[in-house]
């Protein structure tokens, strides 16, 4: 959906990780949403996840997260009619 819906993209489930919300952002996403794993380990992994983002960030060379947002999606893809095949493929058959 990365800059074909026109709206923005938020990743919200399962993020617990710096490794976690990357992947959301190389998708496409704006936002990450923590909620869960503020629950989980409090306040203090806002800043161990924002830290380890920006660690993650540098040893990939990216200077910003808008650099590397969509990276991964579809749209920056060479072929986004394989990509999207593929992910039909695996959400048919379960294979991530």
């Amino acid at each position: 959906l990365y800059q074909r819906a026109g709206i923005e993209l938020t990743g919200g489930t399962g993020i617990h990780s710096a490794e976690t919300a990357m992947k959301f952002f190389l998708a496409g996403a704006t936002t990450a949403q923590v909620c869960s794993a503020i629950y989980k380990h409090g306040w203090k992994v806002l800043g161990t996840m924002v830290e380890d983002l920006g660690n993650l960030m540098d040893s990939l060379g990216f200077s910003s997260l808008d650099v590397l947002r969509g990276k991964l999606s579809a749209q920056t893809s060479a072929n986004p009619e394989e990509y999207m095949r593929l992910q039909y493929i695996k959400a048919l058959t379960g294979i991530a």
